[in-house]
């Protein structure tokens, strides 16, 4: 299932004339992009090409494994920068004052 509006064009154009039967399920409601993290560029944009069988890391990180999909996939990665920021900001420095 799509993770948002951009990445449904790039499954639509990848499946759409291959021989045989293929399913493409959708939300019923509009998601909002998903965005490159710490830019305004989409996530899956012009130059994105949809592979099947393959996953997509949407944020590296080594705290903690999310996964998802579909409209939980912006929600997803909000959450995890969100929380990224607020154990930045309560994490004392280990820079030296020297």
């Amino acid at each position: 299932m799509p993770a948002d509006g951009a990445q449904m064009h790039a499954i639509v154009d990848k499946v759409f004339f291959q021989h045989g039967c293929r399913f493409i399920f959708s939300t019923r409601s509009k998601t909002p992009y998903l965005l490159k993290e710490g830019t305004q560029d989409r996530f899956y944009g012009p130059d994105y090409v949809f592979e099947p069988g393959v996953d997509e890391v949407i944020r590296e990180g080594t705290d903690l494994w999310v996964v998802s999909s579909v409209d939980h996939c912006w929600s997803r990665a909000d959450g995890a920068a969100t929380e990224r920021c607020s154990t930045a900001a309560s994490t004392p420095s280990t820079a030296s004052t020297r």
